[in-house]
């Protein structure tokens, strides 16, 4: 890619500094360091340097956003295999994400989207068409929360529901995992 190409995709400004992002949550975490702030507020940093280019977000990439930024959906493309230890190093991967979207949300709420195909133990060109789709259920994302832990939580969820659509005698396995969806909704905690 030429200099041209590369600055055509950073769509996204700074409304302090004008700096220019490819992603809108680089951008939204950026302006939170950037802000003008009073000379007394210690929460302020120099030296906060974000989004020079080279953060991947796990490999995530947004693909919708909803009005004023409510709902946005991240996706990471899989490697097309049944590899289970692949799809934990995926999950994980959306730690990142998660950390910079709280830090720009008062409150969010989040799940997971795992977009599959099985095929039959006896017949293996027999294949689930269209893709079958697993969701978690939603967790609760604040700052201060152990995403680690929870990201563990959602991992074991998702293998619970590949075993349970393959026992009962249906005779469908696992043949290869598609897309990953993480999906934030963003809401406004209460307080007390």
């Amino acid at each position: 890619m030429n200099d041209d190409e590369i600055k055509s995709l950073k769509t996204y400004s700074c409304k302090y500094c004008k700096k220019n992002f490819s992603r809108s949550v680089n951008c939204r975490y950026h302006e939170l360091h950037c802000r003008p702030r009073k000379p007394d507020d210690v929460g302020y940093r120099h030296d906060v340097q974000f989004g020079r280019g080279h953060e991947r977000n796990g490999d995530f990439e947004e693909i919708k956003q909803g009005l004023d930024h409510l709902f946005v959906t991240y996706r990471k493309k899989l490697t097309h295999d049944s590899d289970t230890d692949q799809l934990q190093s995926a999950f994980k991967d959306a730690l990142t994400v998660l950390q910079k979207e709280v830090a720009v949300r008062s409150g969010m709420k989040y799940y997971f989207a795992l977009k599959l195909t099985f095929r039959k133990a006896i017949d293996a060109n027999v294949i689930t068409e269209p893709p079958v789709v697993l969701q978690t259920d939603p967790m609760r994302g604040l700052p201060g929360n152990n995403y680690e832990n929870d990201l563990d939580k959602v991992f074991k969820g998702i293998l619970q529901q590949i075993d349970d659509f393959e026992s009962n005698g249906s005779g469908w396995v696992a043949h290869e995992f598609q897309t990953l969806d993480l999906k934030i909704v963003t809401y406004t905690p209460w307080t007390s």
